[in-house]
C-alpha cells in the first residue's frame, strides 16, 4: 500500500533580503500567501509572535480534502531559523516536524525547508496517502512554496513550472469518501464522539438513518446545533452542488437515530421549508456558525436544513 514521504528537503535562492525574508516566514499568519496547501492561519492562546511553545492552527486543502491541525513552536533563530512540530491527538495521533532556516547569498537568499515524519500509525499512514495523493512526494511543492515566499518578501522568484491537472477520477473520490465516512464513524463510535476539532463551539453528531435505495442503516457525522429541545443539521456538502446523501436520506425516512457523545437517541426529522427555512438558516445557522457561509457560496444552491426531535 502506499504511504505518505517521511522526510524531504526543498532549497531555493529567492532575490529578496535575508530580513525580509524572515518577516514572511516567522509571521505564521502569512502562510497562506505561500503555502500551496495551508489556507489560513491564527495565533492560539493569545500569542502574536514566534517563540519556542508558542502554539498556532493552520487549515488546510488539498484538492477535495480539508483538514486543520495544531501545531507548536520548537526552535526559534532570529533571522535564521523557525521550527514547528504538528501537535499529536487522539484522533490524530501522527506528528511532523518541519524546519525552514535561511543563509545569505550576496544580496540574496538562500531558503531552506525540511520535514520528518515522527510519528506516523499505519492505518493513518496509509489513509493520508490514499486521500491525499500529493502526500507521496511533496518535494516539487514545497520548492514552488520557497520561491512564493521569495516573492511575498519581495524579491523577485523564478515562475513555477505549472502541474498539469488531470481530470477528476469520480470514483475514486467516491470511494476515498466512503473510506474517509466508515473511518469517521468508526472513531466518533470508538471515542463515544469525542472528536478533536480544535475550535469552540464546533458539536457533531452520528446520524443513522435507513438508505433511501437499500433500506439498510447508513451513519455519517454530521455537524449540528441545539436550538431549544431539538437538534439543527444542514446539507453544506463541503460545497458540493448536490444535497449530500445523508440528507437526501433524511428527506425519505420518517425516524432516525443519532448519537451525540455516548448517548444514543431515536429522533423525528421535519425539513424546514420556505420563510420558516430562511429564518432559521439566518438566525440560527449563519449566526452562530458564520464560516458555513462559504460552503453555500460555492456550492451556489439553497442548503437544506432539517430539525431532529427526540421520540
Amino acid at each position: 500500500m502506499a504511504e505518505v514521504q517521511k522526510t524531504g528537503r526543498a532549497d531555493v535562492v529567492v532575490h529578496a533580503p535575508m530580513d525580509a525574508v524572515w518577516r514572511v516566514v516567522a509571521d505564521v499568519t502569512r502562510t497562506g500567501e505561500w503555502s500551496h496547501e495551508c489556507r489560513e492561519v491564527r495565533w492560539l492562546d493569545g500569542a502574536v509572535a514566534a517563540a519556542p511553545g508558542v502554539r498556532f492552527r493552520g487549515r488546510n486543502r488539498a484538492g477535495w480534502a480539508r483538514w486543520g491541525r495544531t501545531c507548536e513552536i520548537v526552535a526559534v533563530d532570529e533571522p535564521r531559523e523557525l521550527a514547528w512540530q504538528t501537535v499529536s491527538t487522539p484522533l490524530f495521533p501522527d506528528s511532523t516536524v518541519w524546519r525552514i532556516w535561511l543563509e545569505p547569498a550576496g544580496e540574496r537568499t538562500r531558503i531552506v525547508q525540511e520535514f520528518e515524519v515522527v510519528r506516523a500509525p499505519k492505518l493513518l499512514d496509509h489513509l493520508y496517502a490514499a486521500v491525499i495523493p500529493a502526500h507521496r512526494d511533496r518535494t516539487a511543492r514545497l520548492t514552488d512554496d520557497l520561491e512564493r515566499i521569495g516573492a511575498a518578501a519581495g524579491g523577485a522568484a523564478e515562475p513555477a513550472v505549472a502541474t498539469p491537472v488531470r481530470p477528476a477520477d469520480r470514483r475514486l473520490k467516491r470511494r476515498l469518501t466512503r473510506l474517509g465516512n466508515r473511518i469517521g464513524v468508526w472513531l466518533y463510535r470508538r471515542l463515544d464522539g469525542r472528536l478533536v476539532s480544535g475550535r469552540k463551539g464546533v458539536t457533531v453528531l452520528l446520524l443513522t438513518v435507513a438508505g433511501r435505495r437499500t433500506g439498510l442503516p447508513r451513519s455519517t457525522c454530521v455537524r449540528y446545533l441545539k436550538v431549544e429541545d431539538s437538534w439543527v443539521v444542514w446539507g453544506t456538502g463541503s460545497g458540493s452542488r448536490r444535497d449530500p446523501d445523508w440528507f437526501e436520506n433524511l428527506r425519505v425516512a420518517d425516524v432516525a437515530t443519532i448519537q451525540i457523545g455516548a448517548r444514543v437517541i431515536r429522533v423525528r426529522r421535519r425539513e424546514l421549508v420556505g420563510a420558516e427555512r430562511d429564518r432559521m438558516w439566518r438566525q440560527v445557522v449563519l449566526a452562530r456558525a458564520p464560516e458555513v457561509a462559504r460552503y453555500a457560496r460555492k456550492a451556489g444552491r439553497t442548503i437544506p436544513v432539517a430539525t431532529l426531535t427526540p421520540l
